[in-house]
């Protein structure tokens, strides 16, 4: 799951929604240093990273797009659940995207001094492109995909999986609302 998926997972907390976002940028027991909400907000993320991957239907999509984008299949799943996510926003919150993602950024531009250096530029960034709400069009998807492919170590157009997205959006829609009603459940038992 990515951005918008980790944060809104977290459930009311705005600082353990702030640590599953940033959660990948806190590597192995450096988590330990940090205060218990933040402590709570990483191991959750490393909860649903676990979750997803292991789940049958975020497996199926991974593994129809792998033969294209091979280990980074699974990086474009997150991204295109973040896209369903955002456009069915209204089905799991009673508070609009565009007011969600504003409170939240004003909680983490707040709250970023918590974090070293490198995550703060990266909450900073966040804000600034807006990115929460940049999934909802595929125009903008694609670009932040774009914008992630030139950051790869091993060259790969996972840009183009967008029309892997447009061939299949159905067919994927089907599986993400499927998948994010299990692990809404999930989370409800395990947290």
């Amino acid at each position: 799951m990515n951005f918008l998926a980790h944060i809104y997972l977290s459930g009311e907390d705005p600082m353990v929604g702030l640590a599953n976002l940033v959660a990948d940028k806190i590597k192995g027991k450096e988590y330990l240093k940090y205060q218990p909400k933040i402590q709570k907000g990483i191991l959750l993320h490393r909860q649903i990273d676990h979750y997803a991957d292991s789940n049958p239907l975020f497996c199926i999509i991974a593994d129809k797009l792998f033969p294209n984008y091979r280990h980074y299949s699974r990086i474009i799943v997150d991204m295109y659940f973040d896209h369903f996510l955002s456009n069915h926003w209204k089905n799991y919150s009673q508070q609009s995207l565009q007011n969600y993602s504003k409170e939240f950024y004003a909680f983490a531009l707040q709250h970023q001094y918590l974090f070293p250096n490198k995550i703060q530029f990266f909450i900073q960034r966040l804000v600034r492109y807006n990115w929460l709400m940049k999934y909802q069009r595929l125009e903008d998807l694609q670009k932040i995909l774009w914008q992630m492919e030139q950051r790869l170590t091993y060259p790969c157009p996972i840009s183009e999986s967008i029309h892997d997205l447009k061939a299949n959006y159905d067919y994927f829609e089907e599986l993400f609302l499927a998948f994010f009603k299990q692990i809404n459940n999930y989370l409800k038992y395990h947290l």
